[in-house]
């Protein structure tokens, strides 16, 4: 379900804007996600591994939790950027694009996760994208925004991929 807010700051700032919203459990997580384009307007996925939590197998953009020590969600994803793809890519986050949620069972734990999910826009400017994690992340694959096949995305990809589609004459200027 998409939530109609505005980019939150930091977890104090989304908790503010969540405060009224009844369809939010108590107990939540939070993760942020990159949509990455290059130059050439070519959406870079990650196709996931056997060891991911969800979704193995399928494509996705860049992303996780957000950890206690972030500061913010924008210093939350570069750490999840380097961590997943390495720090020889320059990454530009250039916009928020909406924030979500999402119930995914998690299969590590063997239970549902009420996420919310800040999905943001980058280019990548120049470098190289390098698989971090093998056994989570099989490698990147570039895609034109119209060919893809909606059942190789994970259930957060797909929302993300809709709301890029619905957004992309915008999108399309900031790349």
């Amino acid at each position: 379900m998409e939530l109609k807010i505005k980019e939150p700051k930091d977890m104090k700032d989304l908790k503010e804007m969540l405060k009224d919203n009844d369809s939010i459990p108590e107990k939540f997580y939070v993760a942020v996600e990159a949509n990455i384009f290059s130059k050439d307007k070519k959406w870079i996925l990650m196709r996931r591994g056997p060891g991911c939590k969800d979704g193995r197998l399928k494509l996705e953009g860049i992303g996780g939790g957000i950890e206690e020590n972030d500061k913010n969600f924008i210093e939350g994803l570069k750490r999840e950027i380097s961590e997943e793809a390495g720090t020889d890519a320059k990454i530009d986050i250039r916009k928020f694009l909406f924030a979500r949620t999402e119930e995914v069972f998690d299969l590590h734990k063997n239970i549902n996760k009420f996420w919310i999910i800040l999905s943001y826009v980058g280019v990548l400017e120049n470098g190289e994208l390098k698989v971090m994690e093998k056994n989570k992340n099989l490698g990147y694959e570039i895609y034109d925004i119209n060919k893809i096949k909606i059942a190789e995305l994970t259930q957060c990809a797909n929302s993300a991929y809709k709301k890029i589609k619905e957004n992309w004459e915008e999108i399309e200027k900031i790349i």
